[in-house]
């Protein structure tokens, strides 16, 4: 059968033992890929187990059809339905699903079930969607993108099962950002909640500085190879942005916001807050955090006030007219790697 939206949920949640196939497809391939793997799971226990479920591909298959209705029929050695993913499958493993389906209407048992990761495109024509819609022990899912109305709505509900709240035209913000990919949704929304942490109220201010753009996630990793004194990395990372036109300003100033990060942590140390604790405060990304642990020992406080010095009057350079600002910039820049290098190269273990 064709599964209705209305009706989806309910079946991932309890996938009825009469079926034997589901077909899950459609362009939002992060959707297809969560659904065939939830339906494993459900299943299985775990879409790992080496008992219950089994992992195929499409090839593999048409190749050899007898591959698929052997792990159909196989029983499991402890007990309950076995799960069987087969990825990519299109038309060409049709007759072998079919030959499952005949099984599985013969058998007075409940079924394993037979989860196919279609592709992006299986218009109405193909026969293996014709074959999944029209057999009654077989279902067709449908993954299209959410839009408008919709996908601030699943926004909304990804928030509200982590415990986060955020008005309405955050929400229209965040879907105007994200997208409809479910994957890359859900991936940005789990490290908003991560940043959020105790405050569970997502702000416009949280989204811009948590997800910011390509280009921030290129300023971030900047500042962070200028304090681990990366110097070659440093070099490319300033000719990058510049080429992409990122201003000057910009650059100095998220250089600027990590070593002044870097003092904050060497005050709060010194005041006897743990490292967990100085990380919480201090709202560092979790992909961050590894780099800023190793960094804090060699960012001391004085060292850390006299970056920033340099840094503020280098903000000011490239505000000014008549100067060749990027030049200015990654001469500076290079220059602090190189002290940095200096300063942390010792301290590292042979």
């Amino acid at each position: 059968m064709k599964l209705a939206p209305a009706r989806v949920d309910g079946f991932l949640r309890r996938p009825p033992d009469d079926i034997a196939v589901a077909l899950v497809y459609g362009p939002d391939r992060g959707l297809v890929r969560e659904r065939c793997r939830g339906l494993m799971t459900t299943i299985a226990g775990s879409a790992d187990d080496p008992f219950r479920a089994a992992t195929l591909e499409a090839g593999d298959i048409s190749g050899d059809p007898a591959r698929l209705v052997d792990e159909a029929a196989a029983g499991s050695l402890v007990g309950g339905r076995r799960a069987i993913r087969v990825r990519d499958a299109a038309d060409a493993v049709t007759a072998a699903v079919e030959t499952c389906l005949d099984q599985a209407a013969g058998s007075t048992l409940a079924a394993n079930l037979i989860v196919l990761e279609g592709p992006a495109d299986l218009p109405p024509r193909s026969a293996l969607r014709r074959l999944c819609e029209a057999a009654p022990a077989a279902v067709a899912i449908a993954c299209y993108p959410a839009e408008g109305g919709a996908l601030i709505e699943e926004i909304r509900r990804h928030l509200d099962a982590a415990g986060v709240r955020a008005d309405r035209d955050v929400l229209v913000a965040l879907a105007d950002r994200l997208g409809a990919d479910h994957a890359v949704m859900r991936g940005e929304l789990e490290k908003l909640v991560c940043f959020v942490g105790d405050r569970r109220q997502l702000t416009a201010e949280d989204v811009s500085d948590c997800l910011g753009d390509g280009a921030q996630a290129s300023l971030d990793a900047l500042a962070i190879a200028v304090t681990e004194g990366a110097v070659a990395v440093v070099d490319r990372a300033c000719r990058r942005l510049a080429a992409d036109g990122v201003a000057p300003v910009r650059i100095v100033r998220a250089v600027q916001r990590h070593v002044d990060r870097l003092r904050m942590a060497s005050l709060l140390a010194a005041a006897g807050h743990t490292e967990q604790a100085i990380l919480a405060r201090l709202r560092i990304f979790f992909k961050q955090q590894p780099a800023f642990r190793r960094l804090q020992g060699s960012w001391p406080r004085a060292a850390c006030q006299a970056a920033l010095d340099r840094l503020f009057a280098l903000e000011l350079a490239c505000k000014q007219t008549g100067i060749p600002a990027e030049i200015v910039l990654r001469q500076e820049l290079l220059t602090l790697s190189r002290e940095a290098a200096g300063r942390i190269r010792p301290s590292r273990p042979r």
